[in-house]
């Protein structure tokens, strides 16, 4: 049976993602450096907590482009910190489950994220690679933990593809913006 979805529920879920908003907005204007975190935690917590909400079988948010241009820009300490406030909380927000699989994928996603950029930097190739490396990690994952060949073939394929595109869309903005910003 699915779960009705009230508008006094969305109401709360909008006014909390402005409240966020405003948030960044102003911690954006004193703290200048923070922008592109704060701008990529907006955007991958919202796309991660209506994916979580709406229960699609593939994660197809920019969880982890944003963590790859959070680990150029800021580093590996920060790139956890945005996994744990882009990824952890808002899955559990939306009623996810954090499970093995989902710990194997994000540990997985900062070690390709980390070795990814001190091995190529950051760029569209570089995403592309890393991207692949990301799909075939998940293939193994869901492969070892589950014994699912379909669904670990089309979680690769989807995982591989979508990142793929962002890094080929995306780099070039968040270059610049993370140039202009932080560095």
């Amino acid at each position: 049976r699915k779960p009705r979805v009230s508008l006094k529920g969305v109401a709360y879920q909008l006014l909390l993602l402005a409240a966020i908003a405003v948030a960044v907005l102003l911690t954006g204007y004193f703290l200048r450096g923070a922008v592109l975190f704060l701008a990529l935690l907006a955007v991958t917590a919202a796309s991660v907590y209506f994916i979580n909400r709406m229960r699609s079988p593939f994660d197809i948010s920019p969880l982890f482009f944003a963590t790859v241009a959070v680990t150029y820009f800021y580093g590996v300490k920060y790139a956890v910190l945005f996994v744990f406030l882009a990824s952890i909380i808002p899955s559990l927000m939306a009623g996810s489950v954090i499970d093995l699989v989902s710990f194997s994928s994000l540990s997985f996603m900062l070690l390709i994220a980390y070795f990814g950029i001190a091995v190529a930097g950051f760029g569209e190739k570089a995403g592309v690679l890393m991207s692949v490396a990301y799909g075939l990690a998940a293939l193994g994952i869901i492969q070892l933990t589950t014994s699912d060949f379909g669904k670990a073939i089309s979680t690769m394929a989807v995982l591989s593809v979508l990142n793929a595109l962002y890094f080929l869309v995306l780099p070039g903005l968040v270059s610049q913006l993370g140039n202009a910003l932080v560095a």
